[in-house]
């Protein structure tokens, strides 16, 4: 027994936009799973080399520079702003797995350190110290 099924446009249509859908969500998660990959072996290698970093994609606060200044002198970290607004999955897991691997070796060197604390409190810092900068020009 043959089946003679004949679909109409528009189930073809409905089943080429759910084909795409699944092969973005595909792509997007094969693109996560390298940028996890590659974050943690660009760690490493920067953990084995004497380097401290973490690395924030998105849009930069206006206090960016100062926030920069103060990890560097309370923690002795670098802060590095990568990617726009916006960050491609590929971006956002790099960064994450790099992070990740960064605060275990940072928590070596500064046991205080905490990830959420530490940020938020250099974030009000970096306010005040701008606040007090925009303040001594006027």
């Amino acid at each position: 027994m043959r089946l003679n099924i004949r679909f109409t446009f528009v189930e073809w249509g409905v089943i080429l936009i759910v084909c795409g859908i699944v092969s973005m969500l595909a792509f997007d998660e094969l693109q996560a799973r390298n940028g996890a990959r590659d974050g943690r072996i660009d760690a490493d290698a920067d953990i084995l080399a004497g380097t401290l970093q973490l690395k924030y994609a998105g849009k930069p606060p206006l206090c960016r520079n100062e926030m920069i200044a103060i990890f560097q002198e309370r923690f002795g970290v670098s802060l590095e702003y990568i990617g726009g607004c916006c960050p491609f999955p590929y971006r956002s897991a790099y960064n994450s797995a790099y992070n990740d691997q960064m605060y275990a070796a940072i928590q070596l060197r500064a046991p205080t350190f905490d990830r959420a604390a530490s940020y938020s409190e250099v974030r009000k810092l970096a306010e005040a110290r701008r606040e007090e900068e925009r303040n001594a020009h006027h």
